[in-house]
């Protein structure tokens, strides 16, 4: 059946609006704008943290090990050379806390303050859980993909923000979470504890597990949760060219986003498809796929830019539809992360 013409007329206006909501696509590019700022973010660099926060040394990073606390300062290092500082308020990027069994942990964040502007007040989240399940039974489990992945690609998309001139039009929260194999139990501290109103924080992006596919596919959860995302990504996917899949609802209630969605915060989540060295000691930095971790971040970091310099405020569109039962690989990783938590 053809459409009616003025059915017409209102399909071309309202795709026009939703067009306009993101910046427009600048006639030119520079090396230290947001358009070609994620060319800084370089594979070298993040096989260089995965390789790091995965070897052997760092035992699993499990919550309140002694190196949870040489990962977090790791991360605390990296970012403060890169010119980063703690958020408003706050003396150090270190958030110390104690969990409720008595282990003291600490989530690291740094803040990257907008250029002067109506949306310099508001907030975007972008952040990666950097712990994993410690030693078991005389075993190291690396973490390599979950998440010394996630925390890589956190790391180098904070470093190319840093280098991004100008600053971007919305302030930028950088946050690197303990606890996500406990029970989001860095996350959780986190969103309670926020250094900027949380009614300011208008979008959260989440990292976990990027680096472990070799089709160039990434899956992303959320993008129902607020109307510029969906344009958001594939705009920002344009000269990278991963496939995009919306197909894992239910992998809501499997990371750190998940806190801040409980919140009415809008939330995209990033992640490859689950494997058979998840939560096993097989999961090694020597696995992982270079190409894959390096358009991943990319994405992520040109979609976050893309949302900070967008005009409308992404705000709170609602739940996300479920609307079938979790596929058996996600219910089997599900199984596996709640019986991580239980131990």
């Amino acid at each position: 059946m053809r459409p009616h013409p003025r059915l017409l007329l209102a399909l071309v206006l309202f795709a026009t609006a939703h067009a306009t909501a993101l910046p427009p696509k600048p006639a030119t590019q520079s090396a230290g704008d947001g358009v070609d700022s994620f060319r800084r973010i370089e594979r070298a660099a993040l096989i260089k943290h995965v390789e790091y926060l995965a070897s052997p040394e760092m035992r699993g990073r499990d919550l309140g090990s002694p190196e949870e606390k040489r990962a977090a300062e790791y991360i605390r290092l990296e970012l403060a050379l890169a010119g980063l500082r703690p958020p408003p308020g706050w003396t150090s990027p270190i958030q110390e806390f104690r969990t409720r069994r008595g282990q003291d942990a600490q989530n690291v964040v740094f803040a990257l303050p907008a250029r002067n502007g109506p949306t310099a007040d508001e907030w975007i989240v972008i952040g990666a859980h950097f712990d994993h399940l410690g030693v078991r039974h005389e075993r190291v489990y690396p973490g390599a993909d979950d998440n010394a992945s996630g925390a890589a690609g956190v790391l180098e998309i904070a470093k190319a923000f840093a280098a991004r001139r100008p600053a971007p039009a919305r302030s930028l929260l950088f946050c690197f979470f303990t606890g996500e194999e406990r029970g989001f139990v860095g996350s959780s501290h986190l969103v309670n504890h926020l250094p900027v109103p949380q009614s300011a924080v208008v979008a959260m992006l989440n990292a976990d597990m990027i680096s472990r596919d070799d089709s160039r596919t990434i899956h992303i959860v959320g993008t129902e949760t607020a109307e510029l995302f969906r344009s958001a990504v594939v705009r920002a996917n344009e000269g990278i060219g991963l496939t995009l899949k919306y197909d894992h609802p239910e992998w809501l209630y499997q990371s750190d986003h998940l806190v801040f969605y409980r919140k009415r915060i809008p939330i995209l989540y990033f992640g490859v498809e689950d494997h058979v060295d998840y939560h096993q000691p097989g999961d090694t930095a020597d696995k992982i796929n270079a190409d894959e971790i390096e358009s991943v971040a990319r994405l992520i970091y040109r979609t976050a830019d893309l949302l900070a310099e967008s005009p409308q405020r992404p705000t709170w569109a609602g739940p996300i539809d479920m609307g079938r039962p979790a596929s058996r690989p996600a219910a089997a990783m599900q199984e596996k992360k709640e019986q991580s938590r239980r131990e």
